[in-house]
């Protein structure tokens, strides 16, 4: 074979195994959900990379987002593979390509945040969303659990107004975000 039909061969191999391995689009970090959580109207206050001290420790929140619809709290994943939802489990089942492992539920880790902010808030209302990245979900569906395409979708569909102007601004004070 002449050196051109190689090269051709070889460019269009690694072009159908990019597209076979790194995924459509390939694969995405964080900066994918700030890109979405960055499409949200004004009366969204998003902050990320929160962490918050405890009488039992540190707490780290990916992601808060304030609304007058409530304060989301979202853990993020960046899991490549297939996702097994299993929510009354301590850990999902990951497999991708050959290798199989497991994670921590990250519906429980949510679930201490939120108990947590409720201790300082009250009842604010909180909506707690596990957003995966990189993965396909598969297992029981949760409405809680959510790939990185449906998340903006979800959010919105949260439309009845359940914090004022004064509770969203105490929401932030004890998530950190001082008034400027």
């Amino acid at each position: 074979m002449d050196p051109v039909t190689l090269s051709i061969g070889a460019i269009v191999g690694v072009a159908i195994l990019w597209f076979l391995f790194a995924g459509r689009g390939g694969r995405k970090d964080s900066a994918a959900v700030l890109s979405v959580l960055g499409k949200l109207g004004p009366e969204y206050e998003v902050m990320h990379d929160i962490v918050l001290s405890t009488h039992d420790g540190m707490l780290d929140i990916d992601y808060a987002v304030v609304s007058p619809f409530g304060l989301f709290v979202i853990n993020e994943r960046l899991e490549p593979g297939r996702v097994n939802v299993s929510t009354g489990r301590r850990e999902w089942s990951v497999s991708h390509f050959r290798e199989k492992g497991s994670l921590y539920n990250p519906l429980w880790r949510n679930r201490k945040v939120i108990n947590y902010l409720q201790d300082k808030l009250g009842q604010v209302p909180m909506i707690s969303l596990v957003v995966f990245v990189n993965a396909r979900l598969g297992g029981q569906p949760d409405s809680q659990v959510v790939p990185l395409k449906r998340l903006l979708t979800k959010m919105k569909s949260y439309t009845y107004p359940a914090l004022d102007e004064e509770q969203q601004k105490k929401v932030l004070h004890v998530l950190g975000k001082r008034s400027t």
